[in-house]
């Protein structure tokens, strides 16, 4: 039991430290190390960014809409669905739950006297042949 408790604190220390600790902290050393490297480099952009406040202001106003339209895309239309099927293909309770679930549904198909899908079965068949591999390792 100690060990699920330690466990715990470490998964809210990493999410606590992730979050609300380092990306401040890297939001803030981040523009600062660039902004003074770029005044040196193009000493015209002293210009527009003559104090440190605007070009942070100007990178969150940037960064922000970016960083959410790139984490959309990366939830609709990238590798978050590939990054779920990896994590579900390490974790054997996972695929059980899959197994047990999709021949649930497939035997209330059949008592509603409708033939389950191709796509259906297969998917069954290939988690079912995943989880033999995964207990045979």
């Amino acid at each position: 039991m100690e060990m699920k408790r330690f466990f715990r604190y470490w998964k809210y220390y990493r999410d606590g430290y992730h979050i609300y600790l380092a990306f401040p902290v890297q939001l803030l050393s981040f523009t600062t190390v660039i902004y003074y490297l770029l005044m040196e480099q193009v000493p015209i952009l002293k210009f527009f960014f003559s104090h440190y406040v605007h070009f942070l202001f100007a990178t969150i106003v940037i960064s922000a809409p970016l960083a959410v339209l790139l984490g959309w895309f990366h939830s609709k239309r990238g590798l978050l669905a590939t990054e779920q099927t990896i994590g579900m293909e390490n974790n054997p309770l996972g695929i059980r739950q899959t197994v047990v679930s999709l021949e649930a549904t497939v035997a209330i198909l059949e008592k509603l006297e409708l033939k389950p899908s191709k796509d259906l079965l297969d998917t069954l068949w290939f988690w079912k042949d995943r989880l033999r591999a995964l207990e045979n390792t």
